[in-house]
Order: C-alpha cells, then sequence, then structure tokens
C-alpha cells in the first residue's frame, strides 16, 4: 500500500450513487450562496499539516515548514474535489470569472484543462468495477443506463474527520505562508483551501 498518514482512517462501505435525469444536489447548478456554501464546507478540511515522519516515509526532502510546526500537505481526493468544483465554476464563467483578461483567460483554461486530466486519471486509477446495467424506456430509443449499481466507497465522513483533526485553518492568514524570496504567499482574504498553481512561465 501507498505510503500515506490518513491511510489509518480508511474504512470502506457499500453506497448507491444518486444518479437521476435532473439532478438534485447542493453542488451543481446556476451558482448561489447556497451552492458556494456547500462547496466551501465540503473542502474545509484540505489543507493539512504533515510531520516530519511523513515527510521521511514520503521521502520528500523538500516542503513548506510551518511557522507552528510540520509541513503544509493535501490529500488528493480533495484536490479532485477541488477540480470538480473548478469544472462546475467553468460552466458559468460570467459569474465566477468576470473580466478576465487575455492571459488570465489562457491561465484559466490551463487550469480546466489540468483539472480534466486530473480527474481522468483519477478515475483510471481507482478503476470503480461496479456494473451498470441498461433498460428501454417508453421516451427515447437509446438505452438508458441505470445507474443503481451498489459501490464499494470510501467512508467519507472517516477520511474527512481525520483531515478535520490534522487541518491547517490558519493557511491564508497574513504571513502565516511566506515564499522564502518573494514574500507572504496570502493577504488575509482567501478562501479555506489551496486551489492549484500553474506554471505561467
Amino acid at each position: 500500500m501507498i505510503v500515506a498518514p490518513a491511510n489509518e482512517a480508511i474504512s470502506y462501505i457499500a453506497k448507491q450513487y444518486h444518479i437521476e435525469p435532473r439532478i438534485n444536489s447542493p453542488y451543481v447548478g446556476e451558482p448561489r450562496p447556497e451552492l458556494d456554501d456547500a462547496w466551501e464546507s465540503l473542502l474545509a478540511n484540505t489543507n493539512i499539516r504533515l510531520s516530519q515522519k511523513d515527510m521521511e516515509a514520503l521521502d520528500r526532502d523538500e516542503g513548506i515548514a510551518l511557522p507552528d510546526g510540520g509541513y503544509l500537505g493535501i490529500i488528493n481526493a480533495y484536490h479532485e474535489l477541488h477540480c470538480i468544483k473548478r469544472l462546475h465554476h467553468a460552466l458559468y464563467p460570467s459569474h465566477y470569472f468576470p473580466n478576465l483578461s487575455a492571459k488570465e483567460q489562457k491561465m484559466n483554461l490551463m487550469h480546466s484543462e489540468h483539472c480534466l486530466d486530473t480527474l481522468r486519471q483519477g478515475i483510471m486509477c481507482h478503476g470503480d468495477t461496479s456494473l451498470l446495467t441498461l433498460k428501454w424506456v417508453p421516451w427515447t430509443k437509446i438505452p438508458l443506463a441505470n445507474f443503481s449499481a451498489p459501490h464499494q466507497c470510501v467512508n467519507w465522513k472517516k477520511l474527512d474527520g481525520w483531515a478535520g483533526e490534522h487541518s491547517v485553518p490558519r493557511i491564508f492568514e497574513k504571513d502565516y505562508v511566506v515564499h522564502p524570496t518573494l514574500g507572504p504567499s496570502f493577504g488575509g482574504n482567501g478562501s479555506a483551501h489551496l486551489g492549484v498553481a500553474v506554471d505561467q512561465s
């Protein structure tokens, strides 16, 4: 098994996906405060504190040391969730990305492409082998998928609880994370989780 401190929080449960033609989910649909709040809550434990022992187990000789001990880290599942949120934002650019310059639009597209390929690799990595069947319905001659198969799922509540116990809620405080030559990384007014920086060179 891959070395990861959160492995101690992993257990599996059988779960049905809720996939209906008309989606009723707090995470999709038109931009609205309730949707943004739902995503903010889901991603609240993105940034976690890793120990020196964790870094050594990962064979990492570099990292961002936190001023009150440990190193900054992110569990990849949260990165993948960030990517889904990001792609949802890309569906509503006039709301989430208004008045971007041509360069900013290009960077935004690169970020979305990064997220698409991250999710592709994640799906292929996890390889959910649950089976879908198909059925006939009276309103279309194209077979309709039956998504009601059970899936073997990580107990997200348990994993998110572990991440919460190791979270770094001060990440966006001014002078908490400071680049060694460029100065403070954040100005104290960010959201509760990091995005993904894309090389702008």
